[in-house]
């Protein structure tokens, strides 16, 4: 999968290349919203600005990346809007170095170090886990957010509970280390293989329904420690998480959008019907709005301390239908924009694309698709669609900022 996600991007690379460039440009030109008209000497200019309704938004499903990335997650939650998410954190710890002598009457904790300002669901509950040995071999680079996992519930290997900790170290059970231990102090050729294949890694599994945490990939590790309190650390050698989420709830008019990529967004930007001459352009803004309103009621009887993770950014693409999602994710973003909560819009520069489309047209074979970043983090969104129910001023829309020239 990875040599087609190359080959996707080599075939689109010219013409992203050339939008970056002229995105840049466009930038540099357009940084500083009071040189609009700096320097024009035809007194017969003015600034004008139009604004135009985007219609036609449909939602893309789509079964993306989820492991390698920077986090990976694992818990519960029943959202009133976005159903309830069931998210089974995965991993595999590595085997000691040659360098490193275990015993095995020692004991094995997994170290977990966790993102409490990123937390999904009741920050201030406990979030029940029972971890259990995952009974199959996976690819942590090809793992895909809905893919199902094969687990041994026969034998339980810990439980524990995370309610504010930020980091905690986890006791695994004697019966996995004496087979962790068999596996790192066998020498042959094979062992390091078969320990991949055999072993499987483990399997966080939510027991009940308060929240879904972030596990920070880069700091989660494993510890060995001797009854003489020897400690040897291990890092993991691969990680991914697997999700499901059902009874989706959601208002007429608006559209969820996950950072998992279970939904996307795309349309076609048609401007065949905007005449404005494209160096005359100085700034175009293309604007989501996020259905606040709808978000915050639906938590109204909800603890104060049940929350959804903090809005960010999100991304533009243009890209083949025909590959999605291996073409976006993580793709090469034409433009990107963050949250604004002084409108609850979503804010993306794309004077240069606009430019570029009025000059040369939009590629064929292409769309338009928006997402959130894809980082191992659950993140819901539910955005304002270009729908009749929806009030004009949350559509999604394009604001084109212009000099006319009025002496014609």
């Amino acid at each position: 999968m990875q040599n087609s996600k190359h080959s996707i991007f080599q075939s689109l690379g010219v013409f992203y290349l050339t939008v970056v460039l002229v995105v840049l440009l466009g930038l540099s030109g357009c940084e500083n919203p009071g040189s609009v008209g700096a320097g024009l000497t035809d007194p017969g200019a003015e600034v004008t600005v139009d604004t135009m309704t985007i219609s036609g938004i449909d939602t893309t499903y789509t079964n993306s990346f989820a492991g390698s990335q920077t986090y990976f997650s694992a818990g519960e939650f029943d959202d009133p809007i976005f159903g309830t998410t069931s998210v089974i954190g995965m991993d595999l710890p590595n085997l000691p170095t040659a360098q490193d002598t275990i015993r095995k009457d020692s004991k094995m904790y997994m170290r977990l170090s966790l993102d409490g300002n990123e937390v999904y669901g009741d920050s201030s509950a406990s979030q029940d886990f029972d971890i259990y040995q995952i009974d199959e071999y996976w690819q942590a680079p090809d793992r895909l957010v809905n893919d199902a996992i094969k687990i041994d519930k026969s034998n339980k290997i810990a439980s524990f509970s995370v309610a504010g900790q930020d980091s905690m170290d986890v006791q695994l059970s004697q019966s996995w280390y004496d087979k962790y231990y068999n596996y790192a102090t066998d020498n042959s050729s094979e062992a390091d293989s078969l320990y991949e294949h055999k072993l499987g890694g483990l399997a966080l599994v939510p027991a009940n329904s308060k929240k879904i945490i972030p596990l920070k990939s880069k700091f989660t590790d494993f510890v060995i420690i001797s009854p003489d309190s020897d400690t040897v650390s291990v890092g993991m050698r691969k990680w991914a998480y697997s999700l499901d989420r059902t009874n989706e709830t959601y208002p007429a008019g608006s559209v969820p959008l996950y950072s998992t990529y279970e939904r996307i967004l795309n349309f076609n930007l048609d401007l065949s019907n905007v005449t404005i001459e494209p160096s005359t352009i100085s700034k175009a803004e293309l604007i989501f709005y996020q259905n606040d309103s709808a978000m915050t009621q639906s938590l109204q009887s909800a603890p104060s301390s049940v929350q959804r993770p903090p809005e960010k950014n999100i991304r533009l693409h243009l890209a083949d239908p025909q590959n999605i999602p291996q073409n976006i994710d993580p793709g090469n973003p034409v433009t990107g924009g963050s949250y604004n909560a002084n409108d609850g819009g979503y804010h993306l520069n794309i004077t240069s694309i606009v430019q570029h489309i009025l000059i040369s047209g939009t590629p064929e074979g292409q769309k338009f698709y928006v997402t959130m970043s894809n980082n191992g983090i659950v993140t819901p969104s539910l955005l304002y669609t270009g729908s009749d129910k929806v009030p004009l001023s949350k559509r999604p829309k394009i604001i084109i900022t212009y000099l006319k020239n009025t002496s014609k």
